[in-house]
Formats: C-alpha cells, sequence, structure tokens
C-alpha cells in the first residue's frame, strides 16, 4: 500500500507579518508486502510573506440623522473617525482630503490609546503616527460652524492613504463622511423667548405677603427657546430661612414628581428634570411651609438657578414674601380689616411733588416678563392688595398715586435703593400729601418715614382716607343791620358720600346776638336746639344720621348793647361720625356776617369771583367762557362758599390780609378738570392768593378757569 503526505504550504494573508519565510517539503511514506515502511523526501522550498497595505476608515455615514446629529453652530463640533491599519505591516497614513460643506475645518488630531497627537501646523500632508499591522487610531477633526444658519446640514469628508512603499498591492487609500446637522443651542429663558427672565411667583404674584404657619405655593415657568434639547436639566431652590418644603407637594406641568427626581437637602431644594426639548414649556409648582419662629416684618426672598450641563445657567426673577402685610390699599380709620377694592394704584417718575402729568410713562410691569398678576396701573380686588412690577435695576425714586371712589387722593414718594447684587432693594416710603402712612409690615400710622428691608415688588401697605362730602352753608338775611334788629339765619348741610351715622350740627352765636326761642326748624318742622348751659350763645342739633340734606332756620336778635361799625361773625359746624368708626369723623365749617354799622369804609373787606369753563383758552374770563355751577371755594380758615347757576362766588366779610382760596376739585363737574398750573397768581391754578387785602373796603376779585374734558 502507498500512502502520500503533504505538508501544506501556509497562505499568504494580511494577517501574517510580511517578511514571515514560509517553508514547503513534500514525504512520501509507503511500505511493501511485508509491511516494511520505506519514506522518501522532497527538496525543501522557500518562500517569504510579502508586504502588502490596507486602510480601513469608518464610519462612513451615507445620510443625516436628526436624533443623533444635532450640534450646537455656536460651538466646534468634533467628528472622530477610526482608522485601522489592515496591511501586514506596520504603516504611517497621509489625510489628502479633509473638507466639511458650509464650514471650516479648525483642526486635526489623532488619538492612540490615552495619547493625542496634534497634526503638524503647515504641513502639505497630515502624517499620522505609525500604526502596526492591524492595530488602529481614532483620527479627531474639528469642524467651526460659527454662524452657519441653523437646520444646515454639514458633511466633513476623510480621506487617508497608506505610506509604505514596496508593498505588493501598493498604496491603498480609504474615504469616510460623517454628517452634522447645525442648531442653535439650548437657552433657558421665559416663555416671551430670547431677552425675557424666567418667572417665579408665590401664590401666583411676584411679591406677597402670609404669616408665621400658613402654606405657600411657588410656581417657576420657563422654556428652552434654543434648537436643542437640553440634557440634564435641573432646577437649584435655596430656600430662605424661614421656609420649610413640604415634601411631597412638588409638581411638574401638573403632575407628581417622583421622589427621585426631588432632592431636599437642607435649605436646598434640588429638582432633576432630565432633558428639555426646544420649545418645551416646563411649569413647576411647589409648596413650603412658613415657620412659626418668623417674626412680621421680615422678607423672605429667594432665587432660583435653571442649569444643564454646557448650557448658561439662568436664575429666575426674585420671589418675595412678607411676613406680615405690605401691599395693600386699607381705609385708614379703620384699620387692617378694612381692605379698599377698586383702588387704583400706579407708579410715576418723580421729579417733585404731583408734577407728573397725564403723559407720563409709569416705570412699573417692564422688568417682568410676562405681567403675570401684575400691571401698572393695578386695581386692587376685595383682598386690596397691589402689585407693582419694578426691577433692581430700575431703582430710583418714585410717586406711588393712589385713587379709589369716596376716599382722598394718595401721593407717596418711594425711594428705591438696589442691593449690590441687583436681586432685591429696599424701599423708603413717605407721605407727599400731609397724610399718614403705614409703619413697615403693619397697619399702625405714622407720620414719619417707612422703610421695607431686603423685599422685592412691596411697597408697603397704603392708608386712604374718606373724602369729606359733608358741607355746610350759612346765609343771614341781612349784611347790615342795627341794634335791635331780628336776623334770619339758614344753614344748609348736607352728605354727598355714604351714610354717615351720628352728626351735630353746632351754631357758636357771636357776642351781641341772642336766640329767638321757637324759631328753629328742621326741614320746615320745629325742632328747638339744646342749648348749653354754660353757654347760651351755644346751639346744638343733633342727627341720628346724615343721609340726606337739612336745612334748619332760626332767628336771633341783636342786642341794644351792641355798638355801631361792629361785625357779627357768626360760626357753625358739623361733625358726622364715619359709619365703619367709633372715633372718626368728618365736618365742615361755615360762617356768616352782619355789619351793625353801615358806612364805606369798614374794618372787613369783599372777596368776590367766579369758577369757569376757560373755553377760549385766554387765561381769563372772557366772552364764550362759562361759568360752573356748585363748586366749593375755601379760605385757608375753612370758610366756604359754593357758586351760584352763573359760577359766581363771594366771601362777604374777610377780614384784612393776607388769605389763600382754594377750589375744591372734587366739586368740580366731570366734564372738566383742572389746569397743571401751580402759580398761586394765576387763574390757571386751584390756589389763589389775594395779598392785597390790607385796606378795609377794597373789593377783591379772583377767579379760578378750568378746561375742558
Amino acid at each position: 500500500m502507498l500512502t502520500l503526505i503533504f505538508a501544506q504550504a501556509g497562505i499568504s494573508r494580511a494577517a501574517t507579518p510580511a517578511k514571515t519565510q514560509i517553508i514547503n517539503q513534500a514525504s512520501l511514506t509507503y511500505s511493501d508486502l511485508h509491511n516494511m515502511v520505506y519514506t522518501a523526501h522532497s527538496n525543501v522550498v522557500e518562500t517569504t510573506v510579502a508586504a502588502v497595505s490596507g486602510t480601513s476608515l469608518s464610519p462612513n455615514e451615507l445620510g443625516c440623522n436628526p436624533a443623533t446629529d444635532t450640534f450646537f453652530s455656536n460651538k466646534p463640533v468634533v467628528k472622530t473617525f477610526l482608522l485601522v491599519n489592515g496591511g501586514n505591516e506596520p504603516d504611517a497614513f497621509v489625510i489628502t482630503t479633509a473638507a466639511a460643506t458650509h464650514a471650516v475645518i479648525s483642526g486635526i488630531t489623532f488619538s492612540v490609546g490615552s495619547q493625542t497627537v496634534p497634526a503638524v501646523s503647515g504641513s502639505t500632508y497630515l502624517l499620522s503616527p505609525v500604526i502596526p499591522a492591524n492595530g488602529s487610531l481614532l483620527v479627531n477633526v474639528s469642524v467651526d460652524a460659527t454662524g452657519v444658519a441653523a437646520e444646515t446640514r454639514i458633511v466633513t469628508t476623510l480621506t487617508v492613504r497608506s505610506t509604505s512603499t514596496g508593498t505588493q498591492n501598493g498604496f491603498t487609500t480609504s474615504v469616510a463622511a460623517q454628517c452634522g446637522i447645525a442648531s442653535p443651542p439650548p437657552v433657558f429663558t421665559g416663555l416671551g423667548g430670547i431677552g425675557f427672565g424666567i418667572m417665579k411667583l408665590v401664590n401666583a404674584l411676584p411679591a406677597t405677603q402670609t404669616t408665621p404657619g400658613s402654606v405657600v405655593t411657588y410656581s417657576i415657568v420657563f422654556t428652552n427657546s434654543g434648537g436643542s434639547s437640553a440634557m440634564g436639566a435641573s432646577i437649584t431652590d435655596p430656600l430662605p430661612l424661614g421656609l420649610t418644603y413640604l415634601v411631597g407637594s412638588a409638581k411638574m406641568n401638573g403632575t407628581l414628581l417622583p421622589t427621585s427626581d426631588v432632592q431636599a437637602v437642607g435649605q436646598n431644594l434640588t429638582i432633576l428634570l432630565g432633558s428639555v426639548a426646544p420649545h418645551q414649556i416646563m411649569t413647576l409648582v411647589f409648596q413650603a411651609t412658613v415657620v412659626t419662629q418668623v417674626v412680621n416684618g421680615q422678607a423672605l426672598i429667594n432665587t432660583a438657578i435653571v442649569a444643564a450641563p454646557g448650557v448658561v445657567t439662568k436664575a429666575t426673577a426674585p420671589a418675595a414674601l412678607l411676613i406680615g402685610n405690605a401691599n395693600m390699599v386699607f381705609d385708614g380709620d379703620v384699620g387692617a380689616n378694612s381692605p379698599i377694592a377698586g383702588a387704583v394704584v400706579e407708579l410715576l417718575a418723580y421729579s417733585g411733588p404731583h408734577t407728573h402729568t397725564t403723559a407720563a410713562v409709569p416705570l412699573g410691569g417692564q422688568a417682568i416678563a410676562p405681567n403675570l398678576g401684575n400691571s401698572d396701573p393695578f386695581t386692587t380686588d376685595a383682598s386690596g392688595t397691589y402689585a407693582l412690577g419694578l426691577s433692581p435695576k430700575q431703582a430710583g425714586t418714585y410717586e406711588i398715586v393712589v385713587t379709589a371712589p369716596g376716599y382722598v387722593t394718595r401721593y407717596l414718594q418711594v425711594v428705591v435703593t438696589a442691593d449690590p447684587t441687583n436681586s432685591f432693594y429696599k424701599v423708603v416710603s413717605s407721605s407727599l400729601d400731609g397724610q399718614p402712612i403705614a409703619a413697615a409690615g403693619g397697619y399702625t400710622l405714622t407720620s414719619t418715614a417707612s422703610t421695607l428691608s431686603a423685599t422685592y415688588a412691596l411697597f408697603g401697605n397704603i392708608p386712604m382716607f374718606r373724602m369729606n362730602n359733608v358741607t355746610i352753608a350759612k346765609l343771614v338775611d341781612r349784611a347790615s343791620a342795627s341794634a335791635g334788629s331780628r336776623l334770619l339765619y339758614t344753614i344748609t348741610v348736607k352728605n354727598g358720600a355714604s351714610p354717615l351715622g351720628v352728626s351735630t350740627v353746632v351754631d357758636e352765636l357771636p357776642p351781641g346776638i341772642a336766640y329767638a326761642p321757637g324759631t328753629a326748624r328742621i326741614d320746615g318742622q320745629a325742632v328747638e336746639p339744646q342749648i348749653d348751659v354754660a353757654d347760651r350763645s351755644r346751639l346744638t342739633w343733633t342727627f341720628a344720621s346724615l343721609t340726606q340734606q337739612h336745612v334748619i332756620i332760626f332767628v336771633a336778635v341783636i342786642l341794644p348793647s351792641v355798638g355801631e361799625e361792629s361785625v357779627l361773625t357768626n360760626v357753625v359746624t358739623v361733625a358726622a361720625h364715619v359709619a365703619t368708626s367709633l372715633t372718626y369723623t368728618v365736618g365742615a365749617r361755615a360762617t356768616a356776617v352782619t355789619n351793625v354799622t353801615a358806612g364805606v369804609f369798614t374794618d372787613r373787606t369783599i372777596i368776590v369771583g367766579r369758577v369757569y369753563v376757560d373755553v377760549a383758552k385766554a387765561g381769563r374770563f372772557v366772552r364764550g367762557d362759562t361759568g360752573v355751577a356748585g363748586v366749593r371755594v375755601y379760605l385757608e380758615d375753612g370758610e366756604m362758599v359754593t357758586t351760584d347757576v352763573n359760577g359766581k362766588y363771594d366771601f362777604p366779610s374777610v377780614r384784612p390780609g393776607m388769605h389763600i382760596l382754594r377750589l375744591d376739585e372734587t366739586t368740580l363737574p366731570t366734564s372738566v378738570v383742572i389746569y397743571q398750573n401751580r402759580r398761586l397768581d394765576s387763574e390757571q391754578s386751584v390756589r389763589r392768593l389775594v395779598h392785597d387785602a390790607y385796606d378795609g373796603g377794597l373789593l377783591q376779585s379772583v377767579d379760578f378757569a378750568v378746561e375742558p374734558k
């Protein structure tokens, strides 16, 4: 039997290193019929493995995938290729082509293991480090896409070639491409987009007040106004001392957050948000408890931080929580339990007391957007609470003007000073109208300045005082009379506002006049006055309530003892209790004068004038102007008269000397408005100076001009 055994020759492949020697020899073994074994060998054949080159470059993308290929257009992007030496000997590779459509190649580096080797700048070809057979390295191509429009597709192409010479297959080349989609980076903003701050509210307002032990609700609303998702986003809220996070209250977009996404460590509350997609609206709501140890007047202010890796950190607007009360319009005569609904609170630039005009632009509300629960002017609801938006960056001096039906208009000055971080401010409030203000954090009335420190959007409680709509007028039937004459007095008292409680009318008869018993009438009915036992010249009529107009008439007699040239001045006053207060009263005063002796020269003078609509805009009464009826005019001592149907008035007996006349603008009809002129010598002013009334017997004419609305 003959058996042939061949030693198979090795086949040269890329995995076999170059210059590897392969020895091949054939052997023959056979046996004869006698089982004798014989062996024969061929000659030895030797061969050497030739060097071959091989190049592989990946990944090679055939298209763009928006889910994986999006990058921030304002930052360089690095495209990484895997370069594999598929040859059978060490080789270095040159980059023959590196290009990016619509962008610029800003740099190329090679990464071998943990080492990064920069490409040589200025070389014609960028040569890689030597790669062993079957080895690999990374080629990092930096692409600068600054200024490239969003959604632009950038294709980065890389071509590499082997450099080993003498290879059996010559140089080998590989080409690969990767895609990128330029997109704006994530940007955390308010709902208005780029340029709008992130709102933080407490109980749905930028600033509010509460009491120790209460639970308050915070809300933060923001969005991603960029073009890329923000990965690993979070909200960190350092709660101020005095607040404790209410465990289990955090909700995102109305859904309770799992405990794994809420981290409360000490005063720091961190909410893990995960990914925030472009234009996705995020609304965080959580509650906190005010500890009972917090004292009234303390301000709790906190600002949250919205952050994500690689995204510019943004702080929210601060939310201010005052313990006590600081932003309520209330009835200053009743106190804390009397909020005023329908009060209009306006914040104006200050350049002097009441020097603003109707064209002044309110500054409140500009710094907070969107303007949720905040406006300027602000109209209070049943709680009387107001909110005005003013950024600490708008620190300065302002005037707050408050109007409410039935109340005297308030004018307050507020000086706002920002803290060094422009996060909150100090507010010092003072009165510009002579009326008292409220002490910080409460309702106690004070005439001194009030200070709120470390606050935001809080300006203090504002007391308002009821408008004095009680009027009284007194007439006498004879301006001059002799001793023994009878004088008929007529007193008209009325209330033009809400009903008033117990009211008294007191008539002080001057010396030389005596009341004629049995002559008094109220609205035509005989009602005798109460006569003071100690001072029989003091007559008093009392009304259980003052809800309408009443007319009182009575007769007095000039006593024979009164000498000639005497002037008899009769003073009458009314005091009416406000129905909601046990102590507060409103009142008015009027006089009637009778000259006992006649003569051209007396020790009194007369002031006459009119209130007219300056239709011709001449600044003085001319043809075409019309009088205004029913307007009150006051002297500085409180004496008051009312204009007749032609707008005329007169003070028949005024003492010599300087006087101030004031027009009561609250009695003007709605069809006219006052001029803003403040000069005391101008008819367009609501205050006039009478400076020539030094000589008795002079007649002074003082007019007041108003303009059509």
